[in-house]
């Protein structure tokens, strides 16, 4: 039922609604201008596969981090569909009514404006000072009708041209065309890493404890060494064992070597881990005790992953520092655009980004 009004809903856009236009009624003696229904269609899109990705990532008992990271994304879906029904701009002879993301209405007398501030933003939409305040219009759909209405309105009642206003200085020294998505897009990237770091400081690294282990006397049947890894089998368990970076962490590599070379039994503390995308089930060895010597200390499994950790965590956050710099590169180069070579300005602005940079051409 849902997916068929999808699709009635997606084939609507093409046979009713042209490209930037919603089939949402406007009130009685209005116009509306609202987001295009590819809007929320887009929105319902993004939701069915980000949560689909969540679904297939707890079958398949991923890391708890990677449903978390999918929902988080979701929420960009839910974000457009909020968009799609709350933003909206009404308007007749006498007034114009803004509804914003929040659902929170501003209602705009034309005696209320007294000024513009100019083209700004790559789709060109024209901020309208009202005492204060600003009304954003975008211009592919409905700007300049409603751009004129202001324009002759302001003109009737003070008899003069209306007038462009000097917009405030921003960061980038008004030199962008779309500072807020630029903005926006950044604080979104370097959301990702402190997002990731959260995740790892609530569910990662968690100490392994011995109530989770099982003991069990074992001997070497086969074996094999890959990357500083020890991986064996023992008569009695189907699955293999792992003793992971064994040349670091046993305390005596040559009693253990013969251990494993003479098939001799030596007793283990190992937890159990359940087949994973394709790999199968498997014992990992957190302690090795022979004739009652303890040849791999159970404390420094534990040593080993908060190593681990912590080296995950210096990468999220140079990731974030790069992130950061590149950030700031922008800014300054925007800020002054003329100042750099046109090739370093064309690396990291897109042709078109500019108010009026022309990439040293002249």
């Amino acid at each position: 039922m849902f997916i068929r009004h999808l699709t009635q809903l997606i084939l609507s856009l093409f046979q009713k609604s042209p490209l930037g236009k919603s089939s949402r009624k406007q009130p009685d003696g209005y116009k509306s201008v609202a987001l295009s229904d590819y809007t929320l269609v887009v929105g319902i899109i993004t939701i069915l596969f980000t949560l689909a990705i969540f679904v297939v990532s707890l079958v398949l008992k991923a890391p708890v981090w990677v449903p978390v990271i999918w929902v988080v994304f979701s929420l960009l879906g839910f974000s457009l569909i909020i968009a799609w029904k709350n933003v909206r701009t009404i308007y007749n002879e006498d007034e114009i009514i803004y509804k914003n993301f929040w659902g929170k209405k501003r209602r705009f007398l034309y005696s209320d404006f007294v000024g513009y501030t100019g083209i700004v933003g790559k789709t060109d939409m024209k901020y309208i000072t009202v005492d204060g305040h600003k009304l954003i219009i975008d211009q592919r759909t409905a700007a300049p009708e409603i751009h004129k209405l202001i324009k002759t309105k302001y003109e009737e009642l003070h008899n003069e041209r209306f007038p462009k206003l000097e917009p405030k200085k921003d960061i980038f020294n008004n030199n962008l065309r779309d500072p807020e998505g630029f903005i926006v897009t950044f604080v979104f990237v370097l959301l990702i890493p402190v997002v990731l770091s959260v995740v790892m400081l609530i569910w990662g690294g968690e100490p392994i404890t011995q109530a989770e282990c099982e003991k069990a006397i074992v001997s070497v049947e086969d074996y094999h060494i890959a990357e500083g890894d020890f991986y064996f089998y023992s008569d009695g368990y189907e699955e293999y064992f792992a003793v992971y970076d064994y040349e670091k962490y046993v305390s005596d590599l040559e009693t253990f070597e013969g251990l494993y070379k003479s098939g001799n039994s030596f007793e283990v503390l190992c937890k159990y881990h359940e087949p994973f995308h394709g790999r199968p089930a498997y014992y990992d060895v957190c302690s090795i005790t022979f004739d009652e010597k303890e040849l791999l200390a159970f404390e420094s499994i534990n040593e080993k992953l908060e190593k681990q950790g912590l080296l995950i965590m210096v990468f999220l956050s140079i990731a974030f520092l790069l992130i950061l710099v590149v950030a700031l590169i922008h800014i300054i180069i925007a800020r002054h655009p003329e100042k750099f070579n046109p090739k370093l300005v064309r690396f990291f602005f897109k042709e078109g980004s500019f108010v009026k940079y022309n990439y040293g051409r002249d």
